[in-house]
């Protein structure tokens, strides 16, 4: 086949027409196209009108002789169609996403319950002819410190008529005519959150209802009762809010299901004989625990949606780009199809991966950061995929590096004659290798084994040495070193091998 086909490949697309030529050769050429398309005596092939699939056509063109022929192939792609399909598929898929954003960013971003103060008991009613102390509590919600100042409309800067822990002083036995006072519980931490409690004071009269500051979860049943004199505990039972609690006529409180937040709720009691004889208690109603945990469902399928909005960006910038640039494949499409799919699935592995800690400084608590992170992770696939792969070399090479050396401290206790061996063998020599007693002299070490950082000690006292190489070492001995019948020189290397080295002293 010594001529060429130019050009050798080519994709078209329905209808295209391409012409080919060959070069090499001054014969007669016969051209052919096998499976779909038409190509003319001049090399002029034209691609079918419908093309429903892409398909593969070989251009052959051989010499009028038949002694020489070449091939050419076609791809004959229905990419048209599939830009149509993957143009509609981006704009549907991300008028979707975008509603879920809208969706879940609406129900995580619900500002939380501000900080209300509930006292109890709301509203009770008390005999002022009693000399006593009645005790009232606060609850302050949404607030970790709990903390309240307590004032009554009934008392002055000089004469308070409650103490700082809330306790009441009944005693007014100048009342004759039922009074009305207003108990208030302030919040210190935030002085503008309060919460009040009625005080009837009656003579000769007392109601309030037991049990006081009572919490209760779904479908729980506390029994309340009124307590007082005979004549004040046949009453009428309340609630604040039938659509979360249901009481009977004997003061049973059923709580409902239906609860998907804490929230207080009053349980009233009213005599029958005398409507200003009331009491009342509030009952604080908890969601159950699985309505609690749904809020990370919630945060789970928020992170899944931003993955995938970052990738669909990805999306249309590439494609968009191919398809302007003529440069788009039909290959490609499932790459495209399932790019959102990858950007959600890769966001939610970040996220237990920020949750889990292994990535220092990230917070999930924050909804525009996890936001943020989620999308960036969707749009930057590749760079993620690689981050994790970093992440699990990281986590792998940790655990080998341990496994290796438990399993060299193993093999130390195990075998401390193979681990001696490892330790550098040392050759001394020593010039000059006789000393004179009493004299100051120079003496040069050599040999091998010893390092730049090796120790060395004369007559077991540390000694200073001059041009320490890996094979030499000057020592400058004293008189007083030398004043013995030998001189004793050990080296010692940083794996702790050592070597002695003795040389004798002349008078």
């Amino acid at each position: 086949m010594p001529f060429k086909i130019s050009p050798a490949e080519v994709e078209l697309f329905a209808g295209d027409v391409q012409a080919f030529t060959v070069e090499g050769t001054t014969k007669g050429i016969v051209w052919s196209a096998k499976t779909v398309g038409e190509i003319d005596r001049h090399g002029v092939y034209v691609a079918p009108q419908e093309v429903t699939r892409t398909r593969t056509v070989y251009v052959i063109a051989q010499t009028d002789d038949g002694s020489e022929f070449n091939t050419a192939t076609v791809t004959v792609s229905n990419s048209p169609n599939r830009i149509a399909f993957l143009g509609w598929y981006g704009i549907i898929a991300a008028v979707l996403l975008s509603g879920a954003l809208l969706l879940f960013w609406n129900i995580l971003s619900r500002p939380t319950r501000q900080a209300m103060v509930v006292v109890n008991p709301p509203i009770v009613t008390l005999d002022p002819k009693k000399d006593e102390e009645f005790v009232f509590t606060a609850t302050v919600l949404g607030d970790p410190k709990n903390v309240v100042t307590w004032s009554s409309s009934d008392g002055d800067t000089g004469n308070p008529k409650i103490n700082s822990i809330g306790a009441y002083r009944v005693k007014q036995a100048a009342i004759t005519e039922p009074k009305t006072v207003t108990i208030r519980a302030t919040s210190v931490s935030d002085p503008s959150v309060s919460g009040t409690a009625v005080v009837h004071l009656v003579p000769d009269r007392h109601l309030e209802i037991l049990p006081q500051g009572s919490s209760a979860f779904t479908s729980q049943q506390i029994p309340f009762r009124a307590s007082g004199g005979d004549k004040d505990r046949d009453v009428v039972w309340s609630a604040s809010r039938s659509e979360l609690v249901k009481i009977s006529e004997s003061g049973m409180v059923t709580v409902n299901g239906a609860i998907s937040q804490t929230e207080p709720v009053q349980i009233t009691a009213m005599s029958k004989g005398s409507p200003i004889i009331q009491a009342a208690t509030t009952v604080i109603v908890n969601a159950p625990f699985g309505r609690i945990g749904s809020i990370n469902v919630e945060l789970l399928l928020f992170v899944m949606v931003m993955g995938a909005l970052g990738s669909m960006l990805y999306y249309a910038t590439s494609f968009v780009t191919y398809v302007g640039n003529r440069t788009f494949k039909a290959s490609w499409s499932w790459f495209y199809i399932f790019r959102p799919v990858v950007g959600g699935i890769l966001a939610v592995v970040f996220f237990f991966i920020a949750g889990s800690g292994l990535i220092g400084g990230t917070e999930i608590t924050d909804l525009m950061k996890v936001a943020m992170i989620s999308a960036l992770v969707g749009l930057f696939s590749d760079k993620a995929v690689n981050k994790l792969s970093d992440i699990l070399d990281v986590l792998l090479s940790s655990k080998a590096k341990e496994d290796r050396a438990d399993k060299l401290s193993a093999d130390a206790k195990t075998n401390p004659k193979e681990k001696e061996s490892t330790k550098t063998a040392l050759q001394l020599r020593a010039t000059p290798a006789t000393l004179t007693k009493g004299q100051a002299t120079s003496v040069t070490i050599s040999g091998t084994g010893f390092t730049a950082k090796s120790k060395v000690q004369v007559n077991g006292r540390d000694k200073a040495t001059t041009n320490l190489t890996g094979t030499a070492l000057t020592l400058d001995l004293t008189a007083t070193e030398t004043a013995g019948d030998k001189v004793t020189i050990t080296i010692t290397n940083e794996d702790q091998s050592t070597a002695t080295l003795e040389l004798k002293v002349q008078p």
